[in-house]
């Protein structure tokens, strides 16, 4: 048993898949704010082409004080999702956010940005993203708010 739990971290952590031609190595993710979202592996680059977890941290940590406000519940994953990207090894794709994840957050939270003269990102618009009944697998809202509760 505790041979085969070895065997299986030793995979996670040797695991990697080829995008674009290149090697993409599976890795822990490091950024505090997302080591609770449902996933603990990701790859870089992201899609806003951070090389590095420090990378995106700076980035993501721009967020944080409307994480703290609370606007939504999805807020957080829907971050996390984009800035570390959910690595499946048997998968040569990252796992992004279904486009209702980005929605639904955007939804929530842009009361909150309006009334600080913010709007959504515009790099992290909806359309971007996968629809829940594409063939392309994408983190569905549902699903991971009851995986996280």
């Amino acid at each position: 048993m505790v041979l085969n739990n070895l065997v299986l971290v030793l995979a996670l952590f040797s695991s990697s898949c080829f995008v674009h031609g290149e090697e993409r190595k599976c890795e822990r993710i490091t950024i505090t704010m997302c080591q609770t979202i449902g996933y603990n592996l990701t790859y870089m680059p992201n899609m806003f082409k951070h090389d590095s977890q420090q990378e995106a941290t700076l980035d993501i940590h721009q967020f944080w004080p409307l994480v703290q406000n609370n606007c939504t519940r999805y807020l957080k994953i829907f971050l996390c999702s984009v800035h570390v990207p959910r690595c499946q090894p048997s998968s040569p794709k990252g796992i992004p956010p279904c486009r209702p994840l980005c929605e639904q957050a955007r939804k929530d939270c842009t009361p909150v940005l309006r009334r600080y003269g913010f709007s959504w990102p515009q790099r992290m618009r909806c359309q971007l993203f996968p629809q829940l009944a594409s063939k392309q697998m994408c983190m569905d809202p549902n699903a991971v708010i009851h995986n996280l509760t």
